[in-house]
């Protein structure tokens, strides 16, 4: 099993914050995805017309050449979230140990959750935090278990 690094980008405005993640891939991922595929279709189609029989691509070859069709088209997908405006947010949960902040509407158990690189960013955020939230706001210090 292998550890995935996840790309987050941040934008955040006086009305709410914005997320943009992806998984991290070098960038001779894309290619080299579509260079095995191409190569494990080639394969089977060669074995295909060597072997004289095209029952062989029904089985096994049927199977792999699914797989190459879908290496084919990949591609590195990126996904948004967004939280609701800041005045909506009633508690933060804030976790030193792995620098991450979580703002929560009402259930403290989901949330908006900002995975921030360096204490000065992380002290930054937790500033603006106490800025725009409403006062009745609720700050807790503990770790995020979700």
């Amino acid at each position: 099993m292998f550890r995935q690094k996840t790309i987050f980008n941040y934008s955040v405005t006086s009305q709410k914050a914005l997320l943009e993640y992806y998984d991290y891939y070098p960038s001779f991922a894309g290619p080299l995805f579509k260079g095995i595929a191409i190569f494990t279709i080639l394969l089977f189609l060669g074995v295909a017309l060597v072997t004289g029989s095209l029952l062989f691509l029904i089985g096994p070859a049927a199977i792999s050449i699914g797989a190459a069709r879908s290496l084919l088209n990949w591609e590195n997908k990126i996904h948004h979230r967004e939280t609701r405006p800041w005045d909506t947010h009633n508690f933060v949960t804030i976790d030193r140990k792995r620098s991450i902040i979580v703002i929560h509407c009402t259930d403290i158990t989901t949330g908006f959750v900002a995975h921030l690189p360096n204490k000065d960013l992380f002290e930054q955020y937790l500033q603006f935090l106490h800025s725009v939230l409403p006062p009745t706001a609720e700050f807790m210090e503990k770790d995020w278990e979700w």
